[in-house]
């Protein structure tokens, strides 16, 4: 009896669960045969209770204005009740007319800001932006491209099915859809415009279609799950910042295409073990897998994991932009006396640093060449210098600067023109009370009078 009455409560309780996630999931399939129809064919009991929703036909501001509200966000951007998160649009058109979907700005009833309508075979601008309900969506066929925003800050996202005539995929286009894990970029795309992908730091696969000729500015940067990149041969373009910040990135494999890569384009990627180039490349190429400009006269990106000393070779006329950025585990670097500039913050943040010598044959430093290198204590510029670059030490623990030249090379600005940062003021009189600077004998006043050099409160000759 015992056994009877446990069984019949275990399948009352079944039957309840099974109720209970029938009724969770309330699933709807609808044919808009007419352009801005799908308010009529929705009623407004079943708005904000359908979860999962599969569109047909042609659909045009109005219909779209509808689904974003029963994804959660209404046209001001605003939080609805609806609870709609996955949506198929695979047999649907977009089509131009009916209502605006989005209006940007709008404050209190101001009708100022932009208004964002449908138009033919686009995803338009911020057409999803912020329905973070959202996890899965089936694009139309017949889209050929995603414009800005569209799906910017869908937090919920966990998978995107793009439709193989896509073209292009605009600006800010999937920026902060943290729930991304997987990216496919069909083959006909030809272009990821700027923080397309931007802060998608759940996404761990990306592939890039075979013929995408330009990776926009800051495109994938911060997408700290992704752990290896594979630039295709039909790649011509890879913009600054374009994987900066991805920490978890291991190797970047470059195809034979490539012929500019933007400063810096792989930046603060502490993982960073080896760069690989196709050998068929005529602009690039890799030496123990640092990249090098193909005549290894430029010395590229050197990856964040180089540890201990690393020897510079002696082809190599210019350090580059951000070349050893975030190098925490080098402690020594030679240049060779071929060296004639580095660039902008091409030691910065080099911590473990704590030896370099500048050869005679460099007559330029830039930017925050030394910025941040808290390992760094002292540091010689020879006389071939004639230039050094703003905020070159800010924030480093050098306390000597030795400068040789007899004439005092210019130097730029010792401290960034920033309101209220005290962190920046911090460093900045910590480098001018604490720094010494040693000149050579006679030459003590014309340092103390010229510009920037001034700043320093001690300025020896020896």
């Amino acid at each position: 009896m015992k056994n009877q009455l446990s069984l019949s409560f275990l399948l009352v309780t079944a039957c309840l669960l099974l109720s209970s996630s029938l009724n969770a999931q309330e699933s709807k399939t609808v044919n808009v045969a007419t352009a801005g129809t799908l308010p009529t064919l929705i009623t407004a009991s079943e708005k904000d209770q359908i979860t999962h929703l599969t569109v047909t036909g042609d659909l045009n501001g109005t219909d779209i204005r509808y689904i974003r509200e029963m994804a959660g966000k209404n046209m001001y951007k605003q939080k609805t009740s609806g609870k709609l998160s996955v949506l198929n649009l695979t047999r649907a058109n977009i089509v131009s007319g009916g209502d605006l979907y989005c209006r940007d700005n709008f404050i209190l009833g101001d009708s100022l800001g932009a208004v964002h309508k449908t138009s033919d075979k686009v995803i338009g601008s911020c057409m999803f932006e912020n329905c973070s309900g959202l996890t899965e969506i089936f694009l139309p066929n017949s889209i050929t491209s995603i414009d800005t925003a569209a799906f910017s800050g869908c937090t919920g996202l966990t998978s995107v099915t793009f439709p193989e005539n896509l073209t292009s995929i605009g600006i800010r286009a999937f920026e902060g859809c943290t729930g991304l894990t997987s990216v496919t970029i069909p083959d006909k795309v030809y272009s990821i415009d700027y923080w397309a992908f931007k802060g998608c730091t759940g996404l761990t696969s990306l592939t890039i279609g075979k013929n995408v000729t330009s990776i926009g500015s800051s495109a994938f940067y911060g997408c700290k799950g992704l752990t290896s990149v594979l630039i295709p041969n039909s790649v011509t373009s890879i913009k600054g910042g374009a994987f900066n910040d991805c920490s978890g990135l291991t190797s970047v494999t470059i195809g034979s295409g490539v012929t500019s890569i933007g400063y810096p384009a792989f930046s603060s990627c502490k993982r960073l073990q080896e760069f690989r180039v196709s050998e068929e490349n005529t602009s690039y190429c890799q030496l123990e897998g640092v990249l090098y400009s193909k005549d290894k006269t430029t010395l590229i990106t050197c990856p964040a994991t180089k540890t201990n000393e690393y020897t510079i070779p002696k082809s190599v006329t210019s350090i580059g932009d951000y070349a050893f950025d975030d190098c925490d585990g080098l402690t020594s670097i030679t240049i060779p006396k071929s060296v004639t500039s580095i660039g902008d913050y091409a030691f910065s943040g080099c911590n473990g640093l704590k030896s370099i010598t500048i050869p005679n044959s460099v007559t330029s430093i830039g930017n925050g060449a030394f910025a941040h290198s808290n390992g760094l204590t002292s540091i010689t510029i020879p006389k071939s210098v004639t230039s050094i670059g703003s905020y070159a030490f800010s924030g480093s623990s050098i306390k000597k600067i030795r400068c040789e030249a007899l004439t005092p090379p210019s130097l730029g600005r010792l401290k960034a023109y920033i309101l209220l940062d005290n962190d920046n003021d911090d460093a900045y009189y910590a480098l001018i009370d604490i720094c010494k600077i040693s000149v050579p004998k006679g030459t003590a006043n014309l340092y103390k009078s010229a510009s920037i050099w001034k700043e320093f409160s001690t300025i020896i000759e020896e």
